[in-house]
């Protein structure tokens, strides 16, 4: 009798808690909540901005510690490096260049990954780049933010401060 590949996978790999796979991911958690909560960031747009940063991670940034960088940011700064990869998210989910005309350059980040990185070459490998984003989303961030978000919720409708922003509709940046 033979295994197939998942049944090997599954003998050969034990399952990894929901408690570990935070701890592995607790650099990513500890940004996703400065994000949201010192920042009043969109939740679900944060998750986004965080994917996209995993991803600059581990195939633009040079040094491979960009999540390290920003953990280490002043909240101001860190700010305009979660608005600047917004702008990159939405050109990316823009079927046009916007920003053509040249009125937009990316400043932080390049400095951050120690690459030339531009809208353009984003937008023109938005369709890979929005693939690998939503890949981290969905098979990092809603796991590792899960109990993250579940106290958005709770602040939100049970009482708490409420100051989450609620700015961006869930398809404006790029779906999902």
């Amino acid at each position: 009798m033979s295994l197939s590949a998942s049944a090997l996978f599954l003998y050969c790999c034990p399952k990894i808690t929901d408690e570990q796979f935070n701890v592995f991911h607790s650099m990513e958690r500890q940004l996703y909540s400065h994000v949201i909560f010192d920042l009043g960031q969109d939740p679900e747009q944060s998750m986004q901005v965080i994917g996209f940063w995993m991803w600059l991670e581990l195939v633009i940034c040079t040094k491979k510690d960009l999540v390290i960088q920003l953990l280490k940011l002043p909240i101001k700064e860190l700010k305009e490096v979660a608005d600047e990869s917004v702008v990159c998210l939405r050109c990316m989910g823009s079927e046009i260049l916007p920003f053509a005309d040249g009125n937009f350059e990316l400043v932080l980040l390049p400095k951050l990954v120690l690459q030339n990185i531009r809208l353009e070459l984003l937008h023109e490998y938005r369709l890979t780049v929005i693939n690998e984003v939503r890949r981290r989303v969905r098979d990092v961030c809603l796991r590792a933010f899960k109990n993250i978000l579940e106290k958005v919720v709770d602040d939100k409708f049970c009482g708490g401060s409420g100051s989450i922003s609620t700015t961006a509709s869930p398809g404006e940046l790029m779906e999902l």
